[in-house]
């Protein structure tokens, strides 16, 4: 398949669309900045758009006249099962927390960007509304937290070199044993 650039006053946002995504428009509308525009975005036949609302929502708001497409040639039938799969495959994955460790080692300011799960973390934590939370309940699920990773993330942070290149003078960590060490 390839892109195609098309209006994006001629995207047909599918109204059965479940995925609530406005709390992604943000960060994309600054991924979009950052790096540029990178997916496309999949429609139909009629430009009614299978994988990508919230893509089209940011570049809207960054009032972009036109965006990289593809257009499926599936049936409809099953464009609507990708639409589905295409949002519901992501909740699968897991992180491996000494590989994360590893990448945000690199990446300090990207840190901030998990802080977005504190508050759904407390609400599961405690089952409590976030205003019921005491400082007290925070520490000891802190200190369980800790407990818990703590030794994983500091046997991966034990495996990282900070390596520093010649050339442009960035830092960056790598496994020991993959450098000799």
């Amino acid at each position: 398949m390839e892109t195609t650039k098309i209006k994006i006053s001629d995207l047909k946002p599918y109204k059965g669309n479940a995925r609530i995504n406005d709390k992604t428009v943000e960060k994309l509308v600054d991924a979009y900045e950052r790096y540029g525009y990178v997916v496309p975005i999949v429609v139909d036949q009629n430009n009614v758009v299978v994988a990508g609302h919230a893509r089209l929502k940011a570049a809207q708001k960054l009032g972009w006249k036109e965006i990289d497409c593809l257009t499926s040639d599936l049936s409809d039938e099953k464009n609507k099962e990708f639409r589905v799969i295409d949002n519901k495959i992501q909740e699968i994955s897991e992180w491996n927390d000494e590989l994360l460790v590893v990448e945000l080692r690199a990446l300090d300011y990207l840190v901030s960007e998990f802080d977005m799960k504190i508050e759904s973390a407390l609400t599961t934590s405690f089952g409590l509304d976030v205003s019921e939370v005491t400082d007290e309940d925070i520490k000891k699920s802190a200190d369980g937290f800790d407990n818990v990773f703590g030794d994983r993330v500091d046997k991966a942070q034990d495996r990282i070199v900070s390596i520093c290149c010649e050339h442009c003078g960035t830092e960056f960590g790598v496994e020991a044993e993959k450098v000799g060490l």
